[in-house]
């Protein structure tokens, strides 16, 4: 019989990732072609926001030129309405009985496998492949494996299950148009061709991040549009080491400095309208208010309305003692971003770093140094914030300090 595999999904986009498991368990399994399905309208995901047909379609076939084993299948994209695995794979078995069809799924998938449309009817109609991914150990893996084939062994019918180890690579296609949706680099998990019809394309640009760089785009000095916009990528970046979804990080870093673009007389004024009350060190030291300001039109201009997002506009920087981790990952990125320079750039590089792992340290580290810098030059402006927010996170270092 001829050994078919078959690799479905939404591919929206598809990666490296897609490819590199197509590709082993077409080794592994001597399988004489791996046919790259995309799905219609795949049930779990109708409302995310999906690429047309088209797009996904060419983007498939892009991805896997120069794969001789690899082969476009249009098989679900032509089918009407809701497509289900256990329909597709009914109908091709059906229509070619001298195939034998091997279903390649991932570790995520092999996890919900019981939750699908008619599992049992899915592994009477195929073998079954799964390969494992870094964050799923391999012999979790391998248990559900077995939980599944006796879950599902009926009589003298054993269910084919094979587990095959893929090279891992964590991306997912969420993460990428995440990526692109924040201009960050996204070509490493994509074939270039696909990279460039993304771009092409305007492919996964997020309608709410565009509107707001072409307003700020008209408004700020480009060197700060530039801040602006290294300030919200830096805040992905130290989201991602944390383990926090970058969409606030980046939304907050994006709008940090939205009222930059006021006078110092304009910016005082837009207080007053907006009920902001500010203390005689604000009206002497303008530059603090773009903060408070920031956050009111981040609001009532921009429609943001998420009280995390709006905080960590407004204390980005005062600080504010116990902030919130989206707030010390704005007040970190606001000054380490890679437009920055200081007087000693390898002090900062070395900041860079500890931000990366040690959140809390790199923020009493720029607040240290901001408070030294503050009362040497400004003393008589000194923020009864930054006192407070200096003082807090001073007394934690040194209490982690002894704690050692």
């Amino acid at each position: 019989m001829k050994r078919i595999g078959i690799l479905g999904g939404t591919f929206n986009p598809i990666h490296s990732a897609h490819i590199m498991l197509a590709e082993t368990a077409g080794e592994r399994l001597q399988l004489d072609r791996v046919l790259i399905m995309p799905s219609n309208n795949p049930p779990h995901k109708a409302n995310a926001a999906i690429a047309s047909d088209e797009d996904r379609s060419e983007m498939v076939k892009l991805a896997i030129k120069g794969h001789d084993r690899l082969e476009y299948s249009d098989f679900e994209m032509k089918r009407e309405g809701i497509t289900y695995t256990s329909d597709t794979l009914a109908m091709l078995t059906s229509q070619n009985p001298d195939t034998r069809y091997f279903f390649i799924i991932g570790a995520d998938s092999l996890f919900k496998f019981t939750t699908w449309h008619e599992p049992a009817a899915i592994l009477r109609h195929c073998a079954l492949v799964c390969s494992g991914r870094a964050a799923v150990g391999a012999s979790e893996v391998r248990a559900k494996i077995e939980e599944i084939r006796d879950l599902y062994t009926d009589g003298d019918f054993i269910p084919e299950i094979y587990y095959i180890e893929a090279p891992s690579m964590e991306i997912s296609s969420e993460s990428i148009r995440k990526l692109i949706s924040f201009e960050m680099p996204s070509a490493p998990y994509l074939a270039p061709e696909v990279y460039q019809y993304i771009q092409t394309h305007k492919l996964y640009q997020n309608s709410l991040y565009e509107a707001i760089k072409a307003d700020l785009g008209a408004l700020l000095k480009p060197s700060r549009y530039a801040h602006v916009i290294s300030v919200a990528q830096t805040a992905v970046n130290l989201a991602v080491c944390v383990g926090m979804d970058p969409e606030k990080p980046y939304l907050a870093g994006l709008l940090h400095d939205c009222a930059k673009y006021l006078s110092d007389e304009d910016m005082i004024k837009a207080a007053e309208d907006n009920g902001i009350e500010l203390d005689p060190i604000e009206k002497r030291a303008v530059q603090l208010v773009h903060a408070k300001v920031g956050a009111v039109f981040a609001k009532t201009k921009y429609g943001v309305d998420d009280p995390d997002i709006l905080s960590a506009i407004r204390y980005h920087t005062t600080g504010k003692p116990e902030m919130s981790m989206l707030e010390k990952i704005i007040y970190i990125a606001d000054t380490i971003e890679p437009l920055r320079t200081w007087g000693d750039d390898d002090e900062l590089n070395i900041i860079r770093s500890i931000a990366t792992s040690d959140i809390d340290r790199a923020v009493y580290i720029v607040l240290k140094r901001t408070y030294e810098f503050i009362t040497r030059k400004y003393a008589d402006n000194v923020s009864d914030e930054t006192v407070k927010t200096y003082n807090f996170y001073k007394d934690l270092y040194n209490r982690r300090k002894g704690q050692q």
